[in-house]
């Protein structure tokens, strides 16, 4: 059997193989509910299994469920756009959080072969209404019948992504996920000048190695890990969102970060990063979740074994502060979320909670 993927040459038109010119997915077409046959998939069903065409064509997928909108994109199968129904701006619009959604996030690379810019096909239709466990699956094909199988899964009402690969006709010994399309900020940047304006909106690289879960800004590439225990989970935050990639199990992947600035970014914002997590494959699949976490106390407190609370406040570890401070802090947050329920204005009840 082949060792390793064959890719094809720019012109090559082999079923499942074709490259875009310039490598730039297709825009996304708005809605149109009237004419737009949505797929309704009740609890327990999949796409069907994909069958390969003469040529694969650019195509994204639109998937919503209670608490985001998701586009997936056949080019490198990867995420283009995740927009969070659960936080609303000023203006009352609902935020995209990727920066760059050509770039996007979850490229794969293994070993050599840097599957971003391939095309995969799918049958998945252009939009699906999440009532229960849904999957879509992307296929790529090389000329001599590899195959990389990508298949992303998503729940009714979670905040999860589930992603596995599977490999056929080969076997990787090393894989890269990407996140090269970083993460944008949720507010629109107060305009004038303002006391110490620019320190309200956060940029930051979060990620726990099972030590501690740390949260970094970075000035230039820099990797992490290499020496440092395994990691769980890692990705971006910002001041009202964080989204990561998590392992099943704790890995020695190596993560490795980079300032990303967008062009014609305001200057308030503190830019954001490109990702990476790489790492041998001990396996015959390649599996991680990719959670949007709104950064809201109660709910990412409630994934166990994560400590997601510590992307809100952390503490040393020397001196076990990142147990009893971040214990305090929920616990003092649980005060004022209680004064506020009594008398609902929270000027009142962050007085009240002093006074305690």
């Amino acid at each position: 059997k082949p060792v390793s993927l064959t890719l094809p040459s720019k012109d090559s038109t082999h079923p499942g193989a074709v490259v875009l010119a310039g490598n730039k997915p297709a825009e996304i077409a708005p809605l149109d509910t009237g004419k737009l046959k949505s797929a309704e998939l009740a609890a327990g069903t999949e796409t069907a299994s994909v069958q390969m065409s003469a040529k694969v064509q650019p195509k994204k997928i639109r998937v919503e469920n209670e608490k985001f909108i998701a586009v997936l994109d056949n080019d490198g199968a990867k995420i283009s756009s995740v927009t969070v129904k659960t936080l609303k701006d000023s203006a009352g619009h609902f935020p995209e959080i990727i920066q760059d959604t050509v770039q996007g996030a979850l490229s794969l690379k293994l070993d050599d072969a840097d599957l971003s810019s391939q095309l995969f096909a799918t049958d998945a239709p252009a939009y699906i209404k999440v009532a229960g466990d849904t999957s879509v699956t992307f296929t790529f094909s090389d000329v001599n019948g590899n195959q990389v199988i990508r298949k992303y899964s998503f729940t009714a009402q979670g905040m999860t992504i589930g992603h596995v690969t599977h490999f056929k006709g080969f076997t990787p010994k090393d894989y890269e996920v990407s996140w090269n399309g970083g993460m944008r900020e949720t507010e629109k940047f107060p305009k004038g000048k303002s006391f110490g304006g620019a320190s309200y909106f956060f940029s930051e690289v979060i990620f726990n190695n099972l030590y501690s879960v740390d949260r970094e800004t970075v000035r230039e590439k820099k990797r992490f890990n290499d020496d440092n225990g395994k990691i769980l989970w890692a990705g971006l935050r910002r001041k009202y969102v964080a989204a990561v990639i998590k392992f099943p199990e704790a890995s020695e992947a190596t993560l490795v970060a980079e300032p990303l600035k967008a062009e014609n970014t305001d200057p308030k914002d503190p830019g954001t990063y490109k990702i990476s997590l790489s790492d041998e494959i001990h396996d015959d699949s390649l599996s991680f979740d990719f959670l949007v976490l709104p950064l809201q106390w109660k709910e990412i407190a409630a994934f166990e074994n994560c400590d997601f609370e510590k992307i809100i406040v952390s503490g040393w570890s020397w001196c076990g502060a990142d147990v009893w401070f971040v214990a305090l802090c929920g616990f003092l947050l649980w005060l004022l979320k209680a004064f506020y329920s009594i008398i609902p204005n929270y000027g009142v009840a962050i007085i009240l909670l002093t006074i305690l």
